[in-house]
């Protein structure tokens, strides 16, 4: 509880006697609110803008598992309806061209081992099932003429071997047979082992259940080495367009990609690209005149922005339709006239979708893009009708992740959805406010988060939480761990230093090959700007962060002394093991260390917090994972030990069944946030 016992409190600007009645009167976030909270993915409306097809997710306390139900909408969002069973486990909402059917992948029957491709009649919620898949399908695309869908799906190939494989006797258990793998990328996280699988396209029939193989194994179309994007038809329906690269390519140059073609009827594959570095999602125009996709140029650097790019079907010139705003943009949709693209953005902490025309010309449609209940802004979708209508997912300080509408042209929007409004106002809610600083003439967006019923002349504790990445940005969004971070009493600090995405790629390239360290003075001048505070009490501050922040966060109580306690999560610690451990070693030491560790040792050592261990006295938690294959377990244990050896309060937590970032099971998210505050309260921290 914030407030222990009633007593006379002096009210100062920020704070009304109304505020404080509502904040003694409902309860503040605790832990396992994430079971309360609802928030909307994919949001897809149909060719003729009146419907909006969207997916409700949630937690299941009971089964312990996300839940993904598809929903319609009126455009106006005063007619709602489920249209699939709770249990659906539903994806990737598709209309059909004519608006007369929606396509989605789901897993509805329980005797199913993965999800089957549905068609549903909207009118009269009858659907049926198109085929039966041995593995799940994504990308799933209609063909203009409604007659077929396209997707993506694994297929399994026979495991290498060598020397002989004896056969057991008759009725004998032996052990399975050793993976053996030949390839550099051997696994990656969430994922586990990677065998010699591939993933193709296939087309289904809409009207018979056929599905027909096209592809064979002549680029990765998809799975988790393939590169980020969908399948676009070709306007007469003879081929698909798509990104991908080659397994050779995933390997050892994960950054170069192209976009190819795939003939649907001989499923011959030609490259259409072969720049120097990556091609994204690629699409054709409607009009068939036309090649849009992400690009980034072929670098040495850590991080390049994407860049929405554009080239005649013809093969002319390339045209950088984003070059003006100098922001990543991912996601894009071609309009139906075939004039421009729309694209979503990240700019300063915010997340705009945009109408980039061919002309050059870049016209702001909506922000506040996002959801899943984060800072950070993934689950931010859009879709844009031939009317100019369109929807959004839209999180913001009150707002987990709701669907939103508008008309291209017009301002604002109005949300469809309000799909935690109902539990969050029996909360008593938190404050997120901006505040800034500089470092070295840079300015250093932050935001600060304050516990409900918040008293400016009372002193709280606080908690400076790092984003991951490092090129990844928090913003100004209904955060899960910050709200109950803030429900427990603390005031949570948050900041965008050098490093982050949205404010330029110079910024976020500032800490190319010298991460971490650095940011290191953001988050010193952080710390001063923030101890000075006068609600902020500088003997009772704490540092966290996950991943990227994770690492910062062991490097910075090896820097300095000031905080309380500390808490870093799946760390990278020591380079050198993690460069050659991790799910992906080329980006790691081509991008991230400049170099391979066995001739470039010195620079690694410097870069890795395992170095300043034996500068540390903070009491350090380490959080990790079993299964994390981004920044294996390894990292954690390394310091975990060091700390042990050298006599400093230390705690270790592993998460078995995990990958990283310790999203798979909801009840780890509740135990994990519970377990930080509790060392944080061990030192000092609220209880």
């Amino acid at each position: 509880m914030i407030f222990q016992k009633a007593k006379p409190i002096m009210i100062g600007a920020a704070l009304t006697a109304a505020a404080i009645s509502t904040a003694f009167a409902k309860p503040p976030i605790s832990a396992t609110d994430l079971f309360g909270i609802a928030y909307a993915m994919n949001p897809a409306l149909s060719p003729d803008g009146k419907t909006v097809a969207y997916l409700k997710e949630w937690m299941d306390p009971k089964a312990d598992t996300y839940r993904s139900q598809l929903w319609l909408s009126d455009f106006a969002g005063k007619s709602q309806r489920a249209a699939s069973g709770e249990a659906d486990d539903v994806a990737e909402p598709r209309w059909s061209p004519d608006g007369r059917a929606l396509a989605f992948v789901a897993l509805s029957d329980a005797t199913d081992e993965a999800r089957q491709i549905y068609v549903l009649s909207p009118t009269d919620g009858t659907r049926r099932r198109i085929g039966t898949l041995p593995a799940n399908p994504s990308r799933i695309a209609w063909s203009p003429d409604g007659a077929r869908i396209a997707f993506v799906m694994k297929v399994s190939a026979p495991a290498p071997t060598l020397g002989t494989v004896e056969k057991p006797p008759e009725g004998a258990n032996w052990q399975p047979q050793p993976f053996i793998t030949e390839r550099l990328r051997f696994r990656f996280d969430g994922a586990g082992l990677i065998g010699n699988e591939t993933h193709d396209v296939f087309v289904a029939t809409v009207a018979t259940g056929e599905v027909r193989r096209l592809t064979h194994g002549e680029a990765l179309f998809g799975g988790p080495l393939g590169v980020a994007g969908t399948l676009s038809w070709s306007p007469d329906g003879r081929f698909l367009v798509t990104s991908a690269h080659t397994a050779h390519e995933a390997d050892y140059t994960p950054r170069e990609s192209d976009v190819y073609s795939v003939d649907t009827q001989s499923g011959a594959v030609q490259q259409l690209t072969s720049l120097p570095g990556g091609e994204a999602r690629g699409a054709i125009s409607p009009d068939g005149r036309w090649l849009a996709f992400l690009r980034t140029e072929r670098s040495p650097l850590n991080h390049q922005d994407p860049k929405l790019a554009v080239v005649p079907a013809g093969g002319d010139a390339m045209k950088i339709l984003s070059a003006p705003l100098d922001r990543p943009v991912s996601g894009l949709q071609w309009s139906a006239d075939s004039r421009a693209v729309f694209a979503s953005y990240d700019d300063r902490g915010i997340s705009r979708l945009a109408r980039f025309g061919l002309d050059g010309r870049i016209r702001p449609i909506a922000e506040k893009l996002g959801s899943w209940a984060l800072a950070y802004v993934w689950g931010a979708g859009f879709s844009v009708a031939p009317n100019g209508a369109f929807v959004i997912t839209t999180a913001d300080e009150r707002t987990p992740g709701d669907v939103a509408a508008g008309m291209v042209g017009k301002p604002g929007t109005h949300r469809i959805t309000r799909l935690s409004d109902d539990f969050l106002s029996t909360r008593a809610p938190s404050t997120i406010e901006p505040f800034t600083f500089k470092v070295e003439n840079v300015e250093i967006a932050g935001w600060l988060v304050k516990p409900p019923g918040f008293d400016p002349t009372r002193k709280y504790p606080l908690i400076l939480s790092i984003h991951g990445g490092p090129h990844l940005y928090f913003g100004p969004r209904w955060d899960y761990r910050h709200e109950v971070m803030a429900g427990k009493g603390y005031v949570v600090a948050y900041i965008n230093p050098r490093g982050s995405t949205g404010y330029g790629e110079a910024f976020a390239q500032a800490t190319d090959k010298a991460f971490p360290g650095a940011d290191y003075p953001e988050f010193e001048a952080a710390a001063d700007y923030l101890a000075a505070l006068t609600f902020v009490d500088k003997d009772r501050m704490y540092v966290t962060g996950g991943s990227g922040g994770g690492t910062l966060t062991a490097y910075i109580v090896g820097r300095t002394n000031r905080y309380r306690a500390a808490a870093s999560e799946y760390p990278v610690v020591d380079y050198t093991s993690w460069s050659l451990l991790s799910d992906n070693p080329a980006i790691y030491t081509q991008h991230w260390a400049g170099g391979v560790p066995w001739t470039n040792g010195a620079h690694y050592t410097s870069i890795s917090p395992l170095s300043l261990v034996g500068n540390v006295k903070t009491p350090t938690l380490l959080v990790c994972s079993e299964e994390d294959w981004r920044t294996p377990i390894n990292q954690c244990e390394m310091y975990y030990t060091a700390l042990k050896l050298r006599g400093i309060e230390a705690a270790l937590v592993r998460y078995p069944d995990e990958a990283h970032e310790i999203q798979g099971y909801p009840s780890n998210r509740v135990s994990e946030i519970n377990i930080l505050l509790g060392w944080f309260a061990r030192h000092g921290g609220p209880q």
